[in-house]
């Protein structure tokens, strides 16, 4: 059964909100990696080397609720210096994943088609035809 966990995405603040989440809330962080360790690292237009240094993926454990947290270096339609929230569907597997998005994707605009990342075997982004953002990656 898929679950529903929020994505967190910030301008250059990821790490900050890190440690004040993992104080306000118990949090515990169970996974961090930087721009300069993403297999993937190569297809963000980086802007300086200080980039490398930010979070391209990371999951904090509030309670029994997981969240996934990053500096948003990577979608360009939202707007600079704002932060954002938006659901990620987690799945069980790459098959599940496909059967999902093959029922939302018409009408949809794929941000990044299902491929492999240094978190997920399968993941997409993209925009529904309600305009709502959705990640959908196995977990």
């Amino acid at each position: 059964m898929p679950k529903i966990e929020p994505m967190f995405l910030f301008d250059r603040q990821c790490e900050e909100a890190l440690n004040v989440y993992k104080k306000a809330f118990n949090g515990e962080v169970v996974v961090m990696i930087r721009f300069s360790e993403a297999v993937d690292v190569n297809e963000f237009k980086l802007e300086s080397e200080a980039d490398k240094n930010l979070i391209y993926h990371a999951q904090m454990i509030i309670g029994s609720q997981r969240i996934l947290l990053a500096d948003n270096l990577f979608n360009s339609y939202i707007s600079k210096g704002t932060s954002s929230m938006y659901p990620v569907m987690i799945f069980e597997d790459a098959k599940q994943v496909e059967q999902a998005f093959d029922i939302l994707k018409e009408g949809a605009k794929v941000i990044n088609p299902i491929s492999s990342t240094s978190y997920s075997s399968c993941v997409t982004t993209f925009i529904d035809k309600f305009g709502i953002h959705w990640d959908m990656m196995v977990g």
